[in-house]
């Protein structure tokens, strides 16, 4: 049986894709999204245009691991040893999600960021993490709070769609109307509308 999830495209928190969540509100944390039939997505998407279906078979293979970091507190890092950790960009974020250190680069997807010893995070960073840039994490405690996400960057609901079958509504668009003056009935421009004055009959 197909499984889909459902985006509320009306909006993304940063890059990250926002998805019903099972028992409500939304998500943007996959194992949090509701999973749906194809006939309930679709009637769903039916009612309301901005709930987009998407099959859970095309996102899962292309998530990244990031954490929230509304879900992590600073605590105690000893100052040397070979404990393993991860090196963060303080105060830099996509949406919520903490970037990280990934050689010469910047990645909100832990997998891909960099994993240092202690004593080689503190070698390379430690003016850094004094001076609040980076600060340095244990590796254990920041993957216990990592969660996949779909990033709307690298994910297209076109190419997830292909070949389904589904053909997705789209809002019509909106006819833009032209303001008329309300004495003589005459088309007045968007700037007389508001304040009254009419130029044909003043």
């Amino acid at each position: 049986m197909e499984q889909f999830i459902l985006q509320d495209s009306r909006g993304l928190i940063g890059s990250r894709i926002s998805w019903w969540r099972e028992g409500g509100s939304y998500t943007t944390d996959l194992n949090q999204a509701e999973v749906f039939t194809r006939d309930d997505a679709m009637s769903q998407h039916a009612s309301r245009w901005s709930d987009i279906p998407w099959p859970l078979g095309y996102v899962r293979p292309r998530h990244e691991m990031a954490v929230d970091f509304q879900y992590v507190t600073i605590h105690w890092v000893p100052r040397a040893g070979t404990e393993l950790c991860y090196v963060a960009s303080r105060f830099h974020f996509d949406g919520n999600d903490i970037f990280w250190l990934s050689g010469d680069a910047l990645t909100t997807d832990l997998t891909k960021a960099t994993v240092f010893t202690l004593d080689e995070a503190f070698s390379h960073f430690g003016s850094e993490a004094s001076a609040y840039t980076r600060q340095i994490w244990p590796k254990a405690y920041v993957d216990s709070k990592a969660r996949p996400i779909a990033s709307a960057v690298t994910m297209s609901v076109d190419e997830a769609l292909e070949g389904t079958g589904i053909t997705l509504h789209r809002p019509l668009p909106q006819r833009r109307m032209t303001p008329k003056c309300g004495g003589c009935g005459q088309f007045v421009t968007a700037d007389q509308a508001p304040s009254g004055i009419c130029r044909h009959c003043r």
